[in-house]
């Protein structure tokens, strides 16, 4: 696999560990196509399909924000431009991913599958499986299946809000 720029790695890396366990392996089962570039620095051994990715991942090694929050007094720095996106949609409430058992609307599937497998969720996890019987699952690292949630019902208004609850103000 290559890494694109020769080998060279022209920064100061002080994280090394950069890419959880689980995000790695949701990567790998989300990939259509060979990840070609694989990441420099010495104990990483990320890949990733896209040049453009493998930049973004460099840059939280070397803990760079080049992308700041425009939010008036946030001022937040992100490695990855679509994490300043996301993070921005935070101070507007825009939270598409909805609990269907206490009827809280989160702004990432993955703090509501969090949410989910909490106990403080298990009520809702209980009357999400019984709503979606034999619905779709994912696999856990330990291998035990868990709700899956997404905004299937979830679909941008032409007036750029959200149907079904997903904004809130």
């Amino acid at each position: 696999m290559g890494g694109g720029d020769g080998g060279a790695v022209p920064m100061t890396v002080t994280r090394v560990n950069v890419t959880t366990p689980s995000t790695a392996d949701a990567s790998q089962k989300r990939r259509k196509q060979p990840a070609n570039f694989q990441c420099p620095v010495p104990g990483c051994g990320s890949t990733f399909t896209r040049h453009f990715n493998l930049k973004g991942h460099l840059r939280s090694h070397a803990e760079e924000k080049p992308y700041q929050c425009k939010w008036p007094g946030c001022g937040k720095g992100f490695a990855r431009q679509h994490d300043c996106k996301r993070h921005e949609q935070l101070h507007l409430n825009i939270r598409p991913y909805p609990c269907e058992g206490c009827k809280k609307n989160f702004a990432r599937m993955d703090a509501l599958n969090r949410h989910l497998r909490s106990e403080g969720g298990a009520e809702c996890r209980k009357l999400q499986e019984e709503l979606t019987p034999g619905g779709p699952t994912s696999q856990t690292p330990e291998g035990s299946s868990e709700p899956v949630a997404g905004p299937s019902s979830m679909k941008p208004d032409p007036d750029g809000g959200w149907g079904a609850g997903g904004l809130m103000l």
